[in-house]
């Protein structure tokens, strides 16, 4: 049997384990992390004194003051446990700071304590309104940024040298923001390190003012890069059809207003594009074949809108995308028949070019179809009777400015999902259908400019959204009866029945029920033809809308 002594010191070592066990425990649960460093703490208290918080600097929808939660007393005096302040979990450095959509307004200068977070290695400070500030050349303090997000913040001027001293840039957004002059040559030195070649993944630097002429090839170096935006800028690009360098598997290509010419040869060999964007880039002629090849299991996006392109060197019966969900081939000079997209489409837009002959009936079989586009060409012929049964999943329909005739089909489904209806300017006959009170959600209904045969359509009254209703210039005609109800077109803002041929009395209840037309909230201009979509037209000020109600309008007043 154990001696008592020996049974003692086994019970002191099992207890000291025990709370050697509990010690480690719980050095290692969140409780115990370190706490911020006070030098940091009060660098981040005094960027929040030295910003205002106002609502109209972010335009997210989800915007709210992160740095209200930033205070020194009670339990939230640790700046670890603040909004957007991200710490290192053993050091307890701040190597985090994302501010994004914080309503923030002021400017950052040199003497900002932004720039004594030394440790930082990611920093976003997107939407935000920072005034037109500079970027400061103590940006060089934060030599460890390998993620710097500053697009849409209002910062303008030139891009200071020291960036360059980012060397460990993975990622760097400076789009949407007022930057000026050329790329700096210290930028270009950057994005010639080794070490650059090998880490940079995302470059946007699109919607800014900067200048000159940069070569792609360059840029085409980095091999791990999978994003790159340069559009909307005054500069040129220069690229060589003989670089021989391997590309990058691009995922993202965005090279809008950047005076391309042609159709840059490098895509060739891009087989893993999502997104593709080369608006206004003065591209004639066909688009080439090979063209046509490429990405065609991954490419989701393709904007060529606004060129001059006037068809496609390769004929087909569906364009070969196989997933694209989005094309826009809008303000070109497209000829022959309407290209039919792949059915995973979703927002087909291929206005203001010269398509001539019928829509397909294929056309209906895409069942993902959201927004149609088809406005200003030269297509004609009946609507198909199976384009109302795409009310169902369409938001918009647009073939305005066309030479489309006979009978509106009378095909609107129950759960009607259309918000705008935009048929004017054609040669349509017969009555406005009245499957149309199923599109519950409908905001604007256009049928100006046809040959439609009808009365007053008072049944359009049921629909709760209505704001907008121009069928002006038409053959519609008896007298507008009073209002069965005083809710009719509860929401109607616009209303244009000018060109027709009405009689009899003016039903004044009608004007008072239409008390939306009262509401233009602060509004400079009011919006007309505009509905909470992608689909835009013009605009007019609060006087001409009184206009657009009575001018022309056909009446015998008793």
């Amino acid at each position: 049997m154990a001696s008592p002594v020996c049974f003692l010191t086994m019970r002191m070592l099992f207890l000291f384990l025990l709370s050697l066990f509990h010690l480690r425990a719980a050095s290692s649960s969140p409780s115990m992390q370190p706490l911020c460093h006070d030098d940091e703490s009060h660098a981040l208290l005094q960027l929040k004194e030295s910003l205002v918080i106002n609502e109209s600097a972010s335009s997210d929808p989800s915007a709210y003051p992160k740095v209200a939660s930033w205070k020194v007393d009670g339990e939230s005096g640790d700046c670890c446990s603040w909004d957007g302040v991200e710490c290192d979990g053993d050091s307890g450095h701040v190597i985090g700071l994302d501010l994004s959509s914080s309503f923030l307004y002021g400017s950052i200068d040199s003497n900002s304590s932004l720039f004594h977070l030394v440790q930082l290695k990611r920093l976003n400070l997107s939407d935000n309104d920072f005034n037109n500030s500079e970027i400061p050349s103590e940006i060089r303090n934060l030599s460890r940024l390998f993620d710097l997000n500053l697009s849409y913040s209002s910062f303008s001027g030139v891009i200071p040298s020291s960036l360059g001293n980012l060397t460990k840039l993975n990622y760097l957004h400076l789009s949407y923001n007022s930057f000026s002059g050329k790329i700096p040559p210290s930028l270009v030195n950057l994005l010639q390190l080794t070490d650059l070649l090998q880490n940079l993944e995302e470059l946007d630097l699109a919607y800014n003012f900067f200048s000159g002429t940069v070569e792609l090839n360059l840029l085409l170096k980095f091999r791990n890069l999978v994003s790159l935006q340069l559009s909307f800028n005054n500069m040129s690009l220069l690229y060589s059809h003989n670089a021989t360098f391997p590309q990058p598997k691009l995922v993202l290509l965005t090279l809008s207003g950047c005076h391309l010419g042609e159709f840059p040869s490098f895509l060739r060999d891009q087989n893993h594009l999502e997104f593709l964007e080369l608006v206004d880039n003065e591209l004639v002629g066909h688009i080439p074949k090979w063209f046509m090849n490429m990405s065609t299991i991954t490419l989701q996006d393709l904007s060529l809108a606004d060129n001059l392109l006037t068809g496609f060197e390769q004929s087909f019966d569906v364009l070969p995308w196989n997933n694209l969900r989005s094309l826009d081939l809008s303000r070109n000079k497209l000829k022959r028949s309407l290209p039919i997209p792949p059915p995973a489409i979703y927002e087909y837009e291929v206005s203001n070019n010269e398509l001539n002959g019928e829509i397909p009936d294929v056309i209906c079989n895409l069942a993902s179809l959201s927004l149609l586009d088809l406005s200003i060409n030269n297509l004609s012929g009946k609507l198909p009777q199976c384009l109302g049964n795409k009310s169902s999943t369409a938001s918009v329909l647009n073939l305005r400015s066309n030479s489309f005739s006979g009978d509106i089909p009378e095909t609107f489904t129950s759960g009607c999902s259309l918000r705008v209806v935009d048929f004017s300017q054609n040669k349509l006959e017969g009555k406005i259908p009245k499957s149309l009170a199923n599109c519950t959600k409908l905001e604007i209904l256009n049928l100006e400019q046809n040959n439609i045969n009808d009365v007053f359509p008072s049944w359009l009254g049921v629909l709760p959204h209505l704001r907008v209703m121009i069928l002006r210039s038409n053959g519609l005609h008896g007298v507008i009866g009073n209002p069965k109800t005083n809710i009719e077109f509860p929401r109607l803002q616009i209303v244009d029945l000018s060109n027709n041929s009405f009689k009899g009395k003016l039903p004044l209840e009608y004007f008072r029920n239409w008390t939306a037309m009262k509401n233009v909230r602060n509004y400079e201009h009011l919006i007309y033809m505009q509905a909470n979509t992608s689909f835009k037209t013009s605009h007019i000020t609060m006087n001409d809308e009184i206009t657009l109600i009575f001018s022309w309008m056909v009446c015998v007043i008793y």
